[in-house]
């Protein structure tokens, strides 16, 4: 008795008929949409974007709180925020920015590095009262600024000074002159407080 092949059932199908009825539908899309013009009238706007204002919130190790640069505490802290937010000329968009003063603590085992070359004679010293000092003369911020824009000049990627903030100086101060060496990219290193 002859055996017959049994006629399996193929699982396949060809599927270039269809990836040709797609790329047909696409080219037609295509060619369509740039025939069609569509004209929409935007709205019109009076408004301007304004740039948020800038409300800091400074935090220390020690526990003392400022709010734009007046000492709050704690528990007067959310009344004093909304006061500042305010008086501030652009309400709607006030920014709070938090600053906090972070420990800088030495490694065990490692030694601080030591300042470059560069700023040994260039010592801004930070006084109680909020004043500065360029190598021991008194100065004021913006000529502390002129100074440190000549070194840039003079010095290049080499320029650096060293701040020197007393005992008992304002952090505000401090990070204002850490801000200023930041903008104008130039070094700074900090002393400890004496």
């Amino acid at each position: 008795m002859p055996i017959k092949k049994r006629n399996k059932l193929s699982a396949e199908f060809n599927m270039s008929s269809l990836t040709d009825i797609i790329f047909l539908l696409l080219i037609f899309f295509m060619l369509t949409s740039n025939l069609v013009q569509i004209n929409v009238s935007l709205p019109k706007s009076e408004s301007k974007t304004i740039a948020p204002s800038d409300l800091p919130v400074m935090l220390t190790v020690d526990g003392r709180v400022s709010v734009v640069g007046k000492p709050s505490s704690a528990a007067s802290l959310e009344k004093d925020i909304a006061t500042a937010v305010r008086k501030s000329n652009n309400k709607d968009n006030a920014t709070v920015s938090i600053i906090s003063e972070v420990l800088n603590l030495q490694l065990p085992g490692r030694k601080s590095k030591a300042p470059p070359s560069k700023a040994e004679n260039k010592i801004i010293g930070v006084m109680k009262d909020g004043t500065y000092t360029l190598n021991s003369v008194p100065v004021s911020m913006s000529g502390i600024e002129s100074t440190i824009r000549s070194l840039k000049q003079r010095d290049g990627e080499q320029a650096a000074f060293v701040v020197s903030p007393s005992g008992d100086a304002d952090n505000e101060s401090v990070v204002a002159i850490l801000d200023l060496a930041w903008r104008m990219e130039i070094k700074a290193v900090l002393n400890d407080p004496q």
